[in-house]
């Protein structure tokens, strides 16, 4: 044996050089010494605690020194902790325990959650894995375990009945959800799995305190994506109050850092008069909402989804406000800009190449800029004197 040679663990090998890690494998590899090359012991019968494996296991000059049976214990025991940390470190299940109940099987899942488990199975109070959902759920959808134990039981449960039995369990608690980190997600997989009519208690309970709590709630970084999910699969009958109350804030809503993502779903899934009229809203306050970087998203939405007469409107107001050059250099801007060059014509046609051309160099300089030159360039030469 080379003295220079490492003997090596391969269930252990981890592209990490951590501290800890690198002595946890030296822990294996001094194992693996113990196990697979006896020989060793023979010629080395009190062997160095603190070796580092580099010398396979053959040092002996630093104390404390044990004998060949306390070396070996010592190291199955430090392997063992050794195969712990990398585990761990690499997100796998710890050896000899069982995969929290989320991250089951759907089968084994299912079969697991019909027992509670008692304290000598290893359930406790403070482990969201070990309750059953039934019972629990507004427990389990504010922790961040059991929140996916919720979600899995919802996608997993065998009937629409089933289902509707478990979102019962958040009925008086929907608003409160809707700013849990956590408890939000439930929420939206309720809303993704359920019937529209079995989801009716979750707008109800958006809507129970008025207008200024659904605008609320689309301000809110958590309670926007349940709206957005209510639109998504409501019937338009279900949410159309939730949007009467939305379009009665929706400048505000639009310019806001999250209500804009509820406004631009509005126009998505919205019906046509409320696509309407959430477009004549945009198009009456054209001079505020083009300037702002988040509602110009909203105006993109608008001019791809609204009527062909309400986008022209639209169009003619943004040509008419000189927003264009401004809007050119944002992300959602130039997009809303180019479908204004692809909605107006004649005149407005004109004006607005004329506003783009003036900054034409200023635009090249900026990266959305050029994405709306390379737009414009064509347009320039089909509306040159003797082009097609």
């Amino acid at each position: 044996m080379t003295s220079g040679s490492k003997p090596s663990s391969p269930a252990l090998q981890v592209g990490d050089n951590t501290p800890a890690l690198r002595q946890a494998a030296n822990y294996a590899a001094m194992q693996q010494t113990a196990m697979n090359r006896p020989w060793i012991f023979s010629m080395a019968p009190t062997l160095c605690t603190s070796c580092c494996g580099n010398c396979g296991g053959m040092c002996c000059s630093a104390p404390p020194l044990l004998n060949q049976q306390q070396l070996q214990a010592q190291l199955q025991t430090q392997a063992a902790q050794a195969q712990a940390l990398m585990m761990r470190a690499m997100g796998m299940p710890m050896p000899g325990m069982p995969l929290p109940n989320w991250q089951q099987p759907p089968a084994q899942r299912e079969a697991s959650s019909s027992l509670p488990m008692t304290a000598a199975q290893g359930g406790s109070s403070q482990n969201p894995s070990a309750w059953t959902v039934p019972g629990n759920v507004w427990r389990l959808s504010r922790d961040p375990q059991g929140c996916r134990l919720v979600q899995g039981a919802l996608e997993d449960a065998g009937s629409d009945d089933a289902r509707t039995s478990l979102a019962s369990e958040l009925r008086g608690h929907v608003r409160e959800a809707s700013r849990c980190r956590h408890a939000n997600h439930v929420v939206q997989k309720c809303i993704m799995t359920m019937r529209p009519q079995a989801m009716q208690f979750i707008i109800d309970e958006i809507m129970e305190k008025g207008p200024g709590a659904v605008s609320q709630a689309a301000r809110h970084e958590f309670g926007c994506r349940i709206l957005q999910r209510l639109l998504e699969h409501c019937q338009p009958e279900q949410v159309r109050g939730l949007v009467e109350h939305l379009l009665t804030d929706a400048v505000a809503l639009s310019k806001h850092m999250y209500g804009n993502y509820v406004m631009q779903h509005v126009l998505e899934h919205g019906t046509p008069d409320h696509q309407h009229r959430l477009t004549m809203i945009l198009e009456k306050n054209a001079h505020e909402v083009a300037w702002d970087g988040r509602a110009q998203a909203v105006l993109g939405k608008a001019l791809c989804h609204g009527a062909p007469e309400d986008q022209l409107l639209l169009a003619q107001a943004l040509v008419r406000n000189a927003a264009l050059v401004a809007m050119a250099r944002t992300r959602h801007g130039s997009t809303a800009v180019k479908l204004v060059l692809e909605v107006v014509d004649g005149e407005e046609q004109e004006e607005a190449r004329r506003q783009l051309s003036e900054e034409m160099m200023s635009l090249r300089a900026t990266r959305y800029g050029r994405v709306v030159v390379a737009c414009l360039d064509p347009c320039s030469r089909s509306h040159a004197p003797g082009g097609g």
